[in-house]
């Protein structure tokens, strides 16, 4: 069984946040040999955005005010990152550790039961999404809806609505 680095970060800017998860990104590609779990949190309201989003689809930078803005090396859409809020990567060869899913729905569906394990030994509920839920792709003034405004297949919710997303990359 491989080991585990596990970093935790105490809040730290949007900017230091995506520039960290980029490095460990690039090392599990190049150099290290055990994956990698980071937590950490943000030290003010930030928004990240897809890998592949237009900064102009999905955020109003006029309503923003100085809300920082950073794209994320990972897909997805975009997503409000707040106080008490605890984010986590994870980077790792998935050709050398199975236990990181060896397709990206397998992945997907690993890392959501892990989740799920940690809410429900809080004592909080959580389930599994197991199929995708229409997704309204344009709101308002022709801008993409946020993250947490639909739910794919694999993500955590609770009470009809959801809990956590995940996004990923693969090298």
């Amino acid at each position: 069984m491989a080991r585990w680095r596990v970093i935790i970060d105490g809040p730290k800017s949007a900017s230091f946040n995506m520039a960290a998860d980029a490095f460990l990104f690039e090392q599990a590609e190049t150099h290290s040999p055990d994956p990698v779990l980071r937590l950490y949190a943000w030290d003010r309201p930030s928004i990240t955005i897809g890998h592949h989003q237009r900064l102009e689809r999905a955020v109003d930078r006029q309503k923003l005010g100085e809300t920082p803005v950073v794209r994320r090396i990972t897909g997805g859409r975009a997503l409000l990152h707040d106080d008490g809020e605890i984010t986590y990567a994870i980077a790792g060869d998935f050709r050398r550790h199975p236990m990181l899913g060896d397709t990206l729905a397998a992945s997907y569906r690993l890392i959501a039961e892990a989740i799920i394990r940690f809410y429900q030994a809080l004592g909080r509920p959580a389930e599994m999404a197991y199929r995708d839920d229409p997704v309204l792709l344009s709101g308002g003034g022709g801008f993409q809806k946020g993250c947490f405004a639909s739910v794919s297949r694999f993500e955590i919710t609770a009470d009809g609505r959801k809990l956590a997303a995940s996004s990923q990359r693969r090298g």
